[in-house]
């Protein structure tokens, strides 16, 4: 027979709200890629080790954490960092085979989630340009060899 004390240990520790948002987020993106909106909200609340009541007192509706969801990972923080921890003294096949990995990763989450989920919104231009600074930076080191400028869009160049 359990003890209360036994009892207590074996329960979750309570979360401040914003760290229990976090872990339902985090439970929710790998659903939404497999059974996109129609993921349900016992789904969800099995795969976080909640009641589905959590859920609702976190996010309101399932449309909301859904849309939380997707905007986290439709994140660009995550790929800036990873660009920016590519060491510019590496030799160039090296750089730029890590750049284009991670912008194809990338590409790939983006349209996985946009396949299931819908589009959610446009490209903001000036992160697109944070992206080209970025990579300017890493491929600064041999800019003078380069036929195109790291900085050039296509059509600048045409």
């Amino acid at each position: 027979m359990e003890t209360e004390l036994e009892t207590t240990r074996n329960r979750a520790q309570p979360l401040p709200p914003e760290d229990r948002k976090a872990m339902i987020i985090d439970a929710v993106i790998p659903l939404l890629i497999e059974h996109g909106r129609g993921v349900t909200s016992r789904q969800i609340a099995d795969a976080a080790g909640i009641a589905e009541g959590t859920i609702f007192r976190a996010f309101g509706d399932k449309e909301t954490l859904v849309q939380a969801a997707v905007e986290k990972y439709l994140d660009p923080e995550p790929l800036r960092e990873a660009l920016r921890s590519i060491d510019p003294g590496l030799p160039l096949e090296h750089k730029v085979r890590a750049i284009v990995y991670l912008l194809r990763e990338r590409f790939q989450n983006v349209m996985r989630i946009m396949t299931v989920v819908g589009h959610q919104r446009p490209p903001i231009p000036h992160e697109r340009t944070e992206f080209a600074a970025i990579i300017a930076r890493i491929l600064a080191p041999e800019a003078e060899e380069l036929n195109w400028p790291p900085t050039a869009s296509p059509t600048s160049c045409a």
